[in-house]
């Protein structure tokens, strides 16, 4: 992008905070999952909350994997530490060490599948991923249903095509992404009007669209885009305002 683009930010009302879950009600999400299953929906549905995570860790713990339960604990320990706290280098290390042993185990996917890119760990779970909508309608969907995927950056390959991304826009999974990042996609912004008004951005915080030319056609796609107003960030090129 050109370094006189600024990035524009559109700031609304916040959303309601998410539920806070108490141990028990957290073991008890849907009688009719198991309780890993049910804590795992817990997670994904209240991602900021702490306390379905940690019941997890306690979880897997005592089925055997005490390496996953601490990694969890160690990352939210560090969530809730200070930048300056001296305490994160000890954190820091630990977290680490388990992600060199571990983290192609905890990816739940192959780290070299095809249009996987980039992934990160946050309180435990994989949060964001880099990857192309191919991937994510195929392996990226089960990693999605073991982790709190919150960002998209959607990435661009020789096999993926328009519709691959229109498809994914109407997956359980899309609707949980708070930030989604068009940057690297291959669309020009009219181009993807149909996926702007037809997806379901039910957390949709964020959306970048630096770098994707058609900004003229901006407009009128946010008129009928009908999410808009939940919107907190977007950032294009130029000095477009909205």
């Amino acid at each position: 992008r050109r370094a006189d683009a600024a990035p524009l930010a559109l700031i609304c009302t916040p959303s309601c905070p998410p539920p806070r879950l108490s141990r028990d009600t957290c073991s008890r999400y849907d009688g009719g999952m198991s309780t890993e299953a049910a804590l795992l929906r817990a997670i994904r549905d209240c991602p900021d909350d702490d306390t379905p995570r940690l019941v997890y860790a306690d979880l897997v713990e005592e089925n055997g994997d005490a390496a996953r339960g601490e990694f969890i604990r160690v990352q939210v320990a560090l969530a809730r530490t200070p930048e300056t706290d001296p305490a994160r280098n000890a954190l820091e290390d630990r977290e680490h060490e388990l992600l060199a042993e571990n983290e192609s185990r905890w990816l739940g996917v192959p780290p070299d599948t095809d249009g996987l890119l980039f992934w990160r760990f946050a309180r435990g779970f994989v949060e964001e991923v880099s990857a192309t909508p191919s991937f994510m309608l195929n392996e990226g969907s089960d990693l999605c249903a073991a982790n709190p995927v919150r960002r998209w950056r959607v990435g661009s390959s020789q096999s993926d095509m328009a519709e691959d991304l229109i498809e994914a826009g109407r997956r359980g999974w899309f609707a949980r992404l708070e930030a989604l990042d068009l940057s690297g996609w291959f669309q020009a912004i009219g181009e993807m009007e149909r996926f702007l008004t037809r997806s379901d951005f039910e957390r949709l915080r964020e959306l970048d669209l630096t770098s994707r030319p058609g900004l003229d056609d901006l407009p009128g796609i946010l008129e009928r885009f009908p999410f808009n107003s939940q919107l907190k960030v977007l950032r294009l090129d130029g000095t477009y305002e909205y």
